[in-house]
């Protein structure tokens, strides 16, 4: 899939740059807001009018991501209070009803999963695959506008629907998990774009998720 060697080439699927645009949640969220890409309210909560905004939300029980500038940065806490630690920015996750994880590839969704609001409210890990030919048009649009706008070939992207303001970005992950399904529905892209035969549903897949020959 490509070298992480600083004299990377074209065979990369990442390049370092795009991947810095995502692990860098503050540049992540400026870039969007600059391609008008909707996504959630970002607060700074070392400016005391919006940690006051913060403290808002969460007693009114809305769930807010949590990040700091440091080296955990790519770290996010999700929770409902503020509590003592040393957070630099929060992202509020309001009127959220379902989230999704779609899984794209130089901007074409080509896996979508859905987490229910039952399932949320519980904190289950659980989640449902959506069928390709049903996923929204408004899904398709922000994938390809976040592909333009951070340069990610290959990303995980969450989003939410809200009760209010339609669908949401809530981040872009530049390593995303993928099952075997996934990992086959990438390489099948991959492969078309240089002129292959498809994997079929009885290739096999070892642990590191490089297809097997037959």
């Amino acid at each position: 899939l490509g070298n992480t060697n600083a004299s990377y080439n074209s065979s990369m699927i990442n390049k370092p740059e795009h991947i810095g645009n995502c692990s860098h949640k503050v540049r992540m969220f400026e870039l969007m807001e600059d391609a008008d890409i909707p996504c959630l309210t970002m607060l700074d909560l070392r400016v005391p009018s919006q940690r006051n905004i913060a403290y808002e939300y969460v007693s009114g029980g809305e769930r807010l991501i949590f990040r700091r500038l440091d080296g955990a940065f790519r770290y996010g806490k999700e929770s409902t209070h503020i509590d003592n630690g040393h957070w630099d920015y929060a992202t509020v996750k309001e009127g959220r009803i379902f989230e999704f994880r779609a899984l794209c590839y130089n901007g074409d969704v080509f896996k979508l999963f859905i987490k229910d609001g039952d399932a949320l409210r519980l904190k289950k890990d659980t989640t449902r695959s959506v069928r390709i030919d049903t996923i929204p048009s408004t899904i398709k649009d922000i994938a390809s506008k976040v592909y333009q706008a951070l340069g990610i070939n290959l990303c995980g992207l969450d989003i939410m629907l809200t009760d209010d303001k339609g669908f949401l970005v809530i981040e872009v992950n530049s390593a995303p998990g993928m099952n075997d399904s996934s990992i086959k529905a990438l390489f099948n892209l991959i492969r078309e774009e240089h002129g292959l035969i498809a994997l079929d549903d009885n290739t096999k897949l070892p642990s590191r998720g490089l297809p097997t020959r037959n």
